[in-house]
């Protein structure tokens, strides 16, 4: 694989992707999640700090965006 083909090696923070999702039992589910990181991150563009967003709003402590 080339650096040119790798699928997420443009992402930059605030971008949201669409990737699996570790909380629930489906195989085939996944979550909207956002990245956090930026590029003095040690392994930007290899790996990516990210939050996974919801819409459930009964969790007191939650961050509206």
């Amino acid at each position: 694989m080339t650096q040119s083909s790798r699928p997420f090696d443009d992402l930059e923070r605030g971008h949201v992707v669409l990737a699996p999702d570790p909380f629930k039992p489906e195989d085939d589910a996944t979550r909207p999640w956002v990245v956090v990181n930026n590029e003095t991150h040690p392994f930007d563009k290899e790996q990516y700090v990210t939050m996974g967003l919801t819409t459930q709003t009964w969790y007191d402590e939650r961050i509206p965006l």
